[in-house]
């Protein structure tokens, strides 16, 4: 092997989830697969304001006078302002179920950080931090039905810094609390936003796809990560097991064969359902293993939320 491809070899394994997962610190794993991600990519997607001209718009009072077009002015006697991509950002607000199904798979396999919530809090925080660096505001609303915290829309380091150490902190109980996660979203999002929902989707009524559909209708788009643990997916489980329910008091003990079928028929069905109510809504699904290349997860978003910013408001 020559020395650029053993120098990607080495790369590559130092960018596997166990990997990640490894670093104690929840922002060095967002700066790691931030910085893969920038790699790839344009280190900036804002362009100064002398630069990127979008459209025209008729001027109003309290315009910024600076951005008056005085060409078209002395032209047509007509006053407008010249709109930049700068001001057609799209924030970008994160959604993480902290319910307490989403702490399954921490002690399953014997690897640090296997939980979903954890995946989700790496994947929200790589995000974050994107956001941040390329000068675009991030919010972060973590709900279930015992605890919500709402951080609001800012583009700053001490902002990034809250987020950090709200997901850092981010612990799981209750039941998931969609509807009262959704009222407080809409009463703070501007129009056009992207909005990026992490969750096990488990004992959520599909009626909140209806929901999230309205935020559709009022100009954000929409991402699912439909966020589930390897066991959940494959039922790799043998012999007599007994089953609790994480967010309430049920209790079964089954032979792990006799309803294996069964289960992986009924997980079919769920995620069916939830795939064809997303894409009725006009929503952004995905389907994501907390086994799946981190990588690819965040730029699932960013390929959507870039597609979206670059139209025009």
């Amino acid at each position: 092997m020559n020395e650029p491809a053993r120098e990607t070899e080495q790369r590559r394994q130092l960018l596997t989830n166990e990997s990640i997962f490894r670093l104690s610190a929840l922002e060095l794993r967002a700066r790691v697969i931030a910085e893969e991600i920038f790699a790839g990519h344009h280190p900036s997607k804002r362009f100064g304001a002398s630069t990127d001209f979008v459209e025209h718009k008729e001027y109003t009072p309290g315009d910024d006078l600076r951005h008056l077009d005085w060409k078209v002015y002395a032209r047509q006697d007509r006053a407008v302002i010249r709109k930049y991509r700068e001001e057609t950002r799209a924030p970008m607000y994160v959604l993480l179920d902290s319910s307490a199904s989403m702490a399954y798979g921490g002690d399953t396999q014997g690897k640090p950080g296997a939980a979903k919530i954890d995946y989700g809090a790496t994947v929200a925080a790589a995000l974050s931090l994107i956001a941040q660096t390329s000068g675009d505001p991030v919010s972060l609303l973590g709900f279930s039905k015992k605890e919500r915290v709402f951080l609001p829309p800012l583009a700053t380091t001490e902002h990034l810094q809250q987020v950090f150490g709200t997901l850092q902190r981010m612990t799981c109980h209750g039941e998931t609390d969609f509807e009262g996660a959704l009222n407080v979203l809409q009463s703070k999002m501007k129009r056009k936003s992207v909005v990026v929902v992490i969750s096990d989707f488990l004992d959520v009524p599909s009626s909140m796809m209806a929901k999230l559909g309205v935020l559709r209708k009022r100009g954000a788009e929409v991402l699912l990560l439909h966020t589930l643990h390897h066991d959940e997916l494959e039922f790799p489980f043998d012999g007599v097991i007994r089953f609790e329910d994480m967010e309430g008091d049920r209790l079964a003990q089954v032979s792990a064969p006799g309803v294996r079928n069964t289960y992986l028929k009924e997980l079919g069905h769920f995620l069916h359902e939830c795939r064809e109510e997303a894409h009725r809504h006009r929503l952004h699904y995905f389907m994501v293993s907390t086994e799946q290349s981190f990588l690819k997860t965040v730029n699932q978003v960013i390929s959507v939320s870039r597609r979206f910013e670059g139209s025009p408001s």
